[in-house]
C-alpha cells in the first residue's frame, strides 16, 4: 500500500505497531537498520526511528526489543491515548501525509490507540471459514475502540489471498460480500510474487509490476485516494 501510494506522488509514513517488526522487510529495509518506535518512546534509544525506503515512503519500525521494553511500551500506550499521535506530529511530516499503521490481529492496545485518531480502519481477512466466523467479533471490537475517536473512523473489509480455483475461498468471499455489503471494499488475490519479492528484498511492484497482486494493490490505493 505504501509503495502504491508513494508511486503516485503521495507523502507516506508507515508506522509498524506489530511486535513482529516485519513491515521493514516488505519495504526493503534490512534487519540492521537502527532502532524502532518501542525503544524510542520508552527512552531506550534517543535516535528518531524514521527511515526512508527506496520507494520514497518513510518507515517507523516497531524495533527489535526485549520483553521488558515491550511491556513498558504497552503500559505507556495504556496510559496515554495520544501517545502515537503526538509522536507522529513530532516527526514534522508534510500536512498531507498519508499515515499507514499496521497492528497485530485481534484486540490489542495497539489497535485501540491507532483507532483513536484514524480516519479509516481496514480489516484484512482471509477467505476462510475462521475469518468469516470471527469477523462479527472484529466489528464489535472496532465499535468499542472507536467510541470517542476523534474522526469517527469507518471500517472497511479487505479480503486477502483470494484463490479463485478453491471453491471454499470463493464461497466465503460470496458470503462476506452478501453479509457485509457496507463494510466490503475489495480483494487481493493470492500471488506467489508477493513472497518471492520478499525473498529478494524487493517490493512486489519492483519484482513483478504486472502481477495480479500489484494490480490489486494499485486498485485499493485508488479507492482510498477517492475518499
Amino acid at each position: 500500500m505504501a509503495v502504491a501510494l508513494a508511486s503516485v506522488g503521495k507523502n507516506v509514513l508507515v508506522l509498524d505497531l506489530d511486535p513482529q517488526n516485519a513491515v521493514r522487510f516488505h519495504l526493503g529495509l534490512s534487519a540492521s537498520d537502527g532502532g524502532g518506535l518501542a525503544a524510542y518512546l520508552t527512552q531506550k534509544n534517543r535516535a528518531v526511528p524514521r527511515y526512508e525506503s527506496a520507494c520514497g515512503a518513510y518507515v517507523v519500525p516497531y524495533g527489535d526489543v526485549n520483553e521488558d521494553t515491550r511491556l513498558e511500551f504497552e503500559f505507556l500506550l495504556s496510559q496515554h491515548d495520544n501517545l502515537l499521535e503526538e509522536f507522529i506530529n513530532r516527526l514534522g511530516m508534510p500536512p498531507d501525509t498519508i499515515v499507514l499503521i499496521d497492528t497485530p490481529p485481534g484486540p490489542s492496545l495497539y489497535f485501540r490507540q491507532a483507532t483513536h485518531f484514524a480516519d479509516r480502519v481496514l480489516a484484512v481477512v482471509l477467505a476462510d471459514a475462521a475469518s468469516f466466523a470471527t469477523f462479527p467479533r472484529m466489528i464489535g471490537l472496532f465499535g468499542r475502540y472507536s467510541q470517542g475517536a476523534r474522526f469517527s473512523p469507518d471500517l472497511r473489509l479487505v479480503v486477502n489471498q483470494i484463490n479463485p480455483l478453491k471453491e471454499l475461498s470463493e464461497d466465503v468471499l460470496l458470503l462476506l460480500r452478501s453479509d457485509y455489503p457496507r463494510e466490503f471494499m475489495t480483494v487481493i488475490h493470492q500471488d506467489l510474487a508477493v513472497s518471492e519479492a520478499l525473498a529478494f528484498r524487493k517490493t512486489v511492484f519492483e519484482y513483478d509490476p504486472k502481477s495480479q497482486a500489484s494490480q490489486d494493490l494499485r486498485a485499493l490505493a485508488d479507492k482510498l485516494l477517492e475518499k
